[in-house]
Formats: C-alpha cells, sequence, structure tokens
C-alpha cells in the first residue's frame, strides 16, 4: 500500500527570508519585494500542498537521508542547471517530505542592479526551461492526483508559462488593433484587464503579507512609493524576460549558470550594451508595438484622441517599458 504524505520522513526543512538590501535603491526595493513575497506567503502556500521544492534558500538537509538516496548531485551541467530544483525533485521522488516554518528568520541580500537582477531572471527562467524537460519533472507529477498537479503546476511551471502567453497575448492584441483598424471595422477597449493583471494582480501576494506583519497605512505608503518609482514599467520589462528565456530555453537549450553578483550598481553601462543585453529579447518588442500604435492612430475609426488613448494607452504601457 502506498505510504501517505503525512507519514512520509521530512528531509528538508526551510525558514523565512527577510530582505536587508531593499533600502538600496529604487532597484533594490523591487527585488526585495519578488522575494520577500515568494519566501514567505508563496512558501507557506507551497508548503501546505505538499509541492514545495528545494529553492537555494536556507532550508536544513537532512544529510543521512539525502546520502543514502542518490545524493544531491546531477550529471548534466546544462540539464540540471537548476540544482536547487532539482535537488527538491529527487527528495520528493524518493518518498521524503520538504517542510516550511516560519520559527527561524534569516537574513538575505537580493540583486540591486538592473543588469544583476535581470541576469538572475535569465538564469532562473532557463533552469526552469531545462527542469521540465526532465524525465525527473515527468515521473513527480504522473504520481500527483488532480489538485496536488494543478498546485504544483501553479507554484512552478505555471508562472513561466503565464508569463510567456500573457506577453505573446500583448503582441497579439496590438497586431489585431492595428489589422482591424486599416480594415475600417471599429474597435473596443478591451485592455484594462491586461494591465490589472501585469501590474497590480502579481503584487497581491507581497502586499497581502506586507499588510499582515506591518499594518495597511505602512503597506500603502511602500506600494505609492513604488509605484511612484516604476515598479510597473519594471515588472513588465522583467516578466518579458522571464517569457523570452523561457520559452528560448525551452525550444533551443542553451542554459547555463549566469554568475549575477549582488554588489552596488553604480557603472553606468553604455547604449551599446544595453542594446546587445536587451535588444532581441525586448527593445524589438518594445519599437513594434509603439508602430503598431501608431498605424492605429493613422488609421483612425476610433472618434477622439480620448477614445484612442483609452483604447491604445496599454499597449503604450507595455510597449514603453520596453
Amino acid at each position: 500500500r502506498q505510504r501517505r504524505s503525512q507519514d512520509a520522513p521530512t528531509a528538508v526543512v526551510g525558514f523565512k527570508e527577510w530582505i536587508f538590501s531593499h533600502k538600496a535603491g529604487a532597484l533594490a526595493s523591487f527585488a526585495a519585494a519578488t522575494e520577500y513575497a515568494f519566501a514567505t506567503v508563496i512558501q507557506r502556500d507551497m508548503s501546505q500542498g505538499g509541492v514545495r521544492l528545494h529553492y537555494g534558500h536556507p532550508d536544513v538537509f537532512d544529510k543521512l537521508y539525502c546520502m543514502t538516496r542518490g545524493g544531491m548531485s546531477k550529471a548534466t551541467r546544462g540539464l540540471h542547471v537548476s540544482e536547487d530544483v532539482m535537488c527538491g525533485l529527487n527528495v520528493l521522488l524518493r518518498g521524503g517530505r520538504i517542510r516550511y516554518t516560519e520559527a527561524v528568520s534569516c537574513g538575505k541580500g537580493r540583486d540591486m542592479g538592473f543588469n544583476s537582477i535581470l541576469a538572475f531572471e535569465t538564469k532562473i527562467s532557463t533552469g526552469n526551461g531545462e527542469v521540465f524537460l526532465t524525465r525527473d519533472f515527468a515521473r513527480l507529477t504522473a504520481r500527483m492526483d488532480i489538485f496536488r498537479l494543478l498546485h504544483f503546476y501553479h507554484a512552478g511551471l505555471g508562472y513561466f508559462v503565464t508569463a510567456r502567453f500573457l506577453m505573446l497575448t500583448i503582441y497579439t492584441q496590438a497586431w489585431s488593433m492595428a489589422v482591424v483598424a486599416l480594415s475600417g471595422a471599429g474597435l473596443s477597449n478591451t485592455n484594462l484587464l491586461l494591465l490589472i493583471q501585469i501590474g497590480l494582480v502579481s503584487s497581491l501576494p507581497y502586499l497581502s503579507q506586507l499588510a499582515f506583519e506591518t499594518g495597511i497605512v505602512n503597506t500603502f505608503v511602500v506600494f505609492v512609493q513604488q509605484l511612484l518609482s516604476g515598479v510597473i514599467a519594471f515588472s513588465i520589462f522583467r516578466m518579458q524576460t522571464t517569457a523570452y528565456y523561457f520559452s528560448h530555453d525551452v525550444l533551443y537549450g542553451g542554459a547555463a549558470y549566469i554568475h549575477t553578483g549582488r554588489g552596488f550598481a553604480y557603472r553606468p553601462s553604455s547604449f551599446v550594451q544595453q542594446y546587445a543585453s536587451y535588444g532581441r529579447s525586448h527593445l524589438h518588442l518594445g519599437f513594434e508595438l509603439g508602430l503598431l500604435a501608431v498605424v492605429v492612430a493613422a488609421a483612425g475609426g476610433f472618434g477622439s484622441a480620448a477614445s484612442y488613448g483609452a483604447l491604445m494607452w496599454a499597449i503604450w504601457r507595455v510597449g514603453g517599458s520596453m
């Protein structure tokens, strides 16, 4: 008879984190906010559903348990570049249990520069693209019931797939609007939900946890400060990074470890360096969305400037963020 998960031995125990680098600038606060939400309310939810893995956070391992069940290392440097996630898969496949507790809190510094934050996002996106192609992932998901499988999808693969489809939806909608405008047909406003999904819904876990720990007033102040600092534009740029590199790795491979570094970002980068890093993945898309918005404006058919603004503001917002 299959042993129930409640009776499985505990092999890994994870702890809460607090990010002490959040005051080192706007970008540092954005990165700290994302990590703060992931290391508290999201991991708490994953642990309750039995789908939490290991993510390079301050987890304590049962050394004897792991050593006597194949160890923690993998053979392929490219396929298993996300060795922390693979370690969590090993534990679950071998009958272990991964818990999460908030009795102990560990301090941690996050990336504080634009390039280092996005390099880290690139690393986890390509690494997870490889994870979802492994036999370990297929074997684990094949043994889950539908409810745990959906929870596992939401906690891992769903984040990257959603980012890809969301950016693809915006791109498709911009082209559809341009084609409809050139054909002379009427246009309707369907952009509000997209921007809410990009900028606000993804912030709810962070805001709820922050309100729980520091109060509603402080949460409102922090949220307004981040809005004024450009968090929506940065979130859109970061989501495109996730979407592009995840889909690129699934299609073509090429994942590798990226050393990001977590020091202060005090050296400016030239336009050539920025274009070489983000031209193909971000800048080309931004210019194309802007061009499509101009085509819609030139084609007309929306009545007034106010109607055009209500219709295309989300497309301009996404294109400008790139």
